[in-house]
């Protein structure tokens, strides 16, 4: 029978998701990036990106993961910044990695954290290596994490994630359509992205922008884009004329 060690890290359909300083710690985290590495490893993968959204501690729990990832000789590269797990999906598969860890716990209340894991191909990991990932945590403890100290690669990708979308988007129709288009991003990972793409064709004034700063707290409520939450944002929204309107979650992948 497997030996476990420390408290058991409970991985649903799409991660780990705990309370911050709850399960959430750096000593949990570190458990979770080795049990990756070693499945990982296992199935000849050697590079990696990490990537987080707008959560407290999401910049240092990334390093955490990297520092764990490192230590077990895998090639890694963080975001030199927050990004929406879209943006990371898309990277994974144009920069050609393995895999790819996002620090989030998307729609969740502030207070959470979440271990996302992405395939080769930029979607979500497949239940089988889930699987295997947990099973190796619950049996991985402090000894067991190989951590290395020192610099690490980082990457941008925000340049060639905005020339994927100009080839998905119709730009001559955006120009001549009327009315504006009304993004609120919750405060998450999404805050600035759409601006920015705007921003890039001349368009700044065809977009108007709500809770577009990143706030850990998400300006008081949780960063799920359903109608109680949202309540603020359409009554703003109203008054620019909008073409339509968006929200988007803790993460920016709903």
């Amino acid at each position: 029978m497997s030996e476990q060690f420390g408290e058991q890290l409970t991985f649903g359909t799409d991660g780990w998701r705990d309370l911050i300083a709850g399960r959430f710690t750096f000593a949990n985290v570190a458990r979770a990036a080795q049990g990756y590495a070693d499945a990982l490893l296992a199935r000849g993968g050697r590079t990696v990106l990490i990537g987080h959204d707008t959560r407290f501690l999401g910049p240092d729990f990334a390093g955490a993961v990297a520092s764990v990832l490192l230590g077990n000789g895998l090639d890694v590269r963080v975001s030199e910044d927050y990004l929406p797990t879209p943006a990371l999906s898309f990277a994974t598969r144009h920069l050609g990695a393995d895999g790819a860890v996002m620090l989030t716990a998307s729609h969740n209340p502030y207070r959470w954290q979440g271990f996302k894991l992405k395939g080769h191909y930029g979607g979500s990991a497949t239940d089988e290596l889930y699987r295997d990932v947990a099973a190796r945590v619950n049996r991985t403890g402090g000894a067991d994490v190989k951590q290395r100290a020192g610099d690490v690669a980082t990457f941008d990708i925000r340049d060639e994630y905005y020339d994927w979308l100009d080839g998905l988007l119709d730009l001559k129709l955006l120009r001549e359509t009327k009315g504006n288009v009304i993004h609120d991003a919750m405060g998450g990972a999404a805050a600035g992205w759409l601006a920015g793409w705007f921003k890039r064709h001349g368009l700044e004034g065809r977009l108007q922008v709500f809770r577009d700063r990143p706030d850990p707290l998400f300006y008081g409520v949780n960063p799920e884009p359903i109608g109680p939450n949202l309540a603020a944002a359409r009554e703003i929204a109203w008054e620019h004329g909008p073409l339509f309107i968006t929200a988007t979650d803790g993460d920016g992948d709903r």
